[in-house]
């Protein structure tokens, strides 16, 4: 005698039980594994999961914001000033970021301190948030008519301004012995720098360049170039 499987709706022999042989089976199945004892091993590799998620969203939050260290506002991955409080966002709140005014910048031409000012760009942190990526540069071209090169001068010297203790005269010492970049300083040791000042005092003196850095504070610049947030592109 045939009976009808309520689980499958499949017709079975009768005596079988209250259903298929296949559904029964599937059932047992699921039992054994219900009722199977979670080993130490699989406990782990649950927790391993839970944990690698909350980092994954932690890392997740990290790049798609940048956290003000100063105020705590939460800007977008592209500022370079904090949007809340107008400091400037850093990746170590260690570093004191300096800014300077334009003016101070060794060699630099009035006229074009003047064009950037009437554009509100005033200061070397201000020149950087403006002028820190091949797009932004191409507007400042347009807006003040500065040669390319001579732009770019200007924005790599006020990147190097942001080392701590680096001030104008020792922007322009470096840059007179070929380190123009915070990207050319952190590829030197200190004794090659200390190498190429000593090669170049004759031009240093002819520059009005006296006050010589010390041994100690090259290697801190050195330092603080390979540790700091890295701006222009």
């Amino acid at each position: 005698m045939l009976s009808k499987c309520p689980e499958c709706g499949k017709s079975y022999p009768s005596h079988h039980g209250k259903i298929c042989k296949v559904c029964a089976s599937k059932k047992n199945t699921t039992a054994q594994v219900e009722n199977k004892p979670i080993t130490n091993q699989e406990v782990k590799k649950v927790e391993e999961k839970s944990i690698e998620k909350v980092e994954n969203k932690t890392k997740e939050k990290t790049f798609k914001t940048k956290i003000c260290l100063h105020c705590q506002y939460e800007n977008v991955p592209t500022d370079v000033f904090c949007v809340s409080c107008k400091k400037m966002l850093v990746i170590s709140g260690n570093q004191k970021i300096q800014d300077y005014p334009l003016s101070n910048i060794k060699n630099v031409i009035p006229d074009h301190v003047n064009k950037l000012k009437k554009i509100g760009i005033d200061s070397t942190l201000k020149l950087l948030d403006k002028g820190c990526t091949p797009i932004k540069r191409k507007t400042l071209l347009i807006k003040t008519g500065i040669s390319e090169s001579l732009l770019m001068r200007l924005i790599n010297i006020s990147d190097l301004l942001r080392i701590d203790t680096l001030e104008p005269e020792n922007a322009f010492l470096l840059e007179n012995i070929g380190i123009n970049s915070i990207k050319l300083l952190e590829k030197k040791t200190t004794p090659e720098l200390l190498s190429l000042i000593n090669k170049n005092k004759d031009l240093l003196k002819a520059k009005n360049i006296f006050v010589l850095p010390s041994e100690n504070q090259i290697n801190k610049w050195i330092e603080e170039a390979k540790s700091i947030e890295k701006l222009v592109s």
